[in-house]
């Protein structure tokens, strides 16, 4: 999934400092039926945050494709963008994100809501992991 968090980081960076960049991105959407909406801001302490960005891009990924091949920024961050924007890893990585991001979400915000720090949360995550894995192994 490394694709995957460095174009999640990269696009949140292209967009913190710069209205014009983020008022493009809308017209983007627009164009292609979306509403005009930011990604979610990933949060280091909060795993959800980033499963649900990573879902909100494989959502809209050909809108900001179209994006980036249309912007006439030359920022050396749009640059990086661009080189794996259009890559089948990153595809196939959103693709598993969003595929798993409701239901590991809706668990994670559960056991967030008990009070559990977030490193038991991430314990019991890796436990169902290695389950599923060993299950799936037999």
């Amino acid at each position: 999934m490394k694709l995957a968090d460095k174009y999640i980081s990269s696009f949140k960076s292209v967009l913190v400092k710069a209205p014009s960049r983020r008022e493009e991105l809308f017209d983007a959407l627009e164009a292609k039926g979306y509403r005009r909406k930011l990604p979610p801001t990933p949060v280091i302490t909060r795993w959800c945050t980033w499963l649900e960005t990573g879902s909100f891009h494989h959502q809209h990924l050909n809108a900001e494709l179209e994006w980036l091949q249309e912007t006439e920024d030359n920022s050396a961050m749009i640059h990086k963008l661009k080189k794996n924007c259009g890559k089948v890893e990153l595809k196939e990585q959103l693709y598993k994100i969003h595929g798993v991001c409701a239901v590991i979400a809706s668990a994670t915000k559960t056991l967030e809501k008990r009070d559990l720090p977030s490193c038991d949360v991430w314990l019991l995550l890796q436990k169902c992991i290695g389950f599923d894995t060993r299950c799936a192994g037999t």
